[in-house]
C-alpha cells in the first residue's frame, strides 16, 4: 500500500493531515502509473532550513519552496532501478513560509499550494523533471492532470 511518512518541524497547515497526504500520493502513483507499493517522505521545513538545503545541493542562496531527494536512481520515468516489492521513493521538503507566501500571493488556500508542491515533489520522485522542454510539458500536463482530481 502506498505510504507517506509526514514530518512537521514545528509547523502545521491547515487541511493537510495524514489522511489528505495519503489521498493526493495515491492518487497520483495512480496517475502517473507508479507502483502502488511506493513511499515518500515530506517534511514541512522552515525557510532557514530550505535555505541550507537549497544552497548545499543545488548552490542557490535562498529557500525554495520545494526539494525532492531521490533514494534511488530512476532510469525510465516512473521505473525505479531495483525490483523491491516496497519502494522508498525519497524525501520531499516543502517550506512553510514559501507555502503562506505563495498562498496569499496567488489568493489561494495553504492547503491548495502545499498539495500543488507535494505533487511536484512526487513526480520528481518519479523520474519527471522540466529541465528541458518536452520533458517539461510531459511533467506540467500531468501534474495538471493530477492536480484536477486531487483539488476537486
Amino acid at each position: 500500500m502506498a505510504r507517506v511518512y509526514f514530518s512537521v518541524e514545528r509547523y502545521g497547515l491547515e487541511g493537510v493531515d495524514q489522511e489528505h497526504l495519503d489521498f493526493v500520493f495515491k492518487a497520483t502513483n495512480h496517475l502517473a502509473q507508479a507502483d502502488p507499493q511506493d513511499e515518500v517522505g515530506v517534511a514541512i521545513v522552515g525557510a532557514d532550513r530550505m535555505k541550507q538545503l537549497n544552497w548545499h545541493y543545488r548552490k542557490k542562496d535562498q529557500p525554495s519552496s520545494v526539494l525532492s531527494f531521490a533514494y534511488r536512481e530512476v532510469r525510465d520515468i516512473g521505473k525505479l532501478t531495483t525490483g523491491e516489492e516496497r519502494a522508498y521513493l525519497g524525501d520531499i521538503y516543502v517550506c512553510y513560509e514559501e507555502v503562506l507566501r505563495q498562498a496569499r500571493a496567488e489568493g489561494e488556500t495553504v492547503k491548495n499550494i502545499f498539495t500543488t508542491l507535494f505533487v511536484h515533489g512526487i513526480l520528481h520522485l518519479l523520474g519527471f523533471d522540466h529541465e528541458e522542454k518536452r520533458a517539461g510539458d510531459k511533467m506540467g500536463e500531468l501534474e495538471n492532470k493530477i492536480l484536477e482530481v486531487v483539488l476537486s
